[in-house]
């Protein structure tokens, strides 16, 4: 089941590259992926800094994640298996969200970002968690 962390892996790198390429001013795509209030307005404003250290913590985990090639089906040791479940916690925690902007338990529903998490952020969110979940298990 070597396509688990091999997807993770390509999942935690492409989003590092998108977070990278804000961090570094571009602006493509990052309106929609801030949450806003019911007029719009945005509710995050994420500095450079803040930007990159997402990017770099993604690259962490695509680390994590491309280590299970390294060492092999059922042979991850104990820190690893350890990191794939407190990354399976952070994603689902992301997935039932804050009750107000973001995840399962939103109550703003009518943003572009509120549509884009319902569609998109959500169920990759979800799909992290049971497949980081699945590696801390199986290993």
């Amino acid at each position: 089941m070597t396509w688990i962390p091999a997807l993770n892996t390509f999942v935690f790198i492409a989003l590092a590259t998108v977070h990278a390429y804000w961090a570094l001013g571009g602006t493509v795509g990052l309106a929609a992926s801030l949450p806003a209030d019911s007029s719009g307005v945005i509710q995050l404003r994420p500095t450079a800094s803040m930007t990159w250290a997402v990017a770099v913590g993604l690259l962490l985990l695509a680390g994590f994640s491309a280590a299970h090639l390294a060492f092999g089906p059922g042979q991850a040791p104990t820190w690893l298996r350890v990191a794939d479940g407190a990354m399976a916690a952070v994603f689902g925690l992301r997935a039932v969200g804050d009750f107000q902007y973001l995840g399962l338990s939103k109550r703003i529903r009518g943003t572009t970002f509120a549509r884009r998490d319902s569609r998109y952020y959500t169920p990759l969110c979800l799909l992290l968690a049971a497949s980081s979940g699945w590696l801390a298990m199986a290993s």
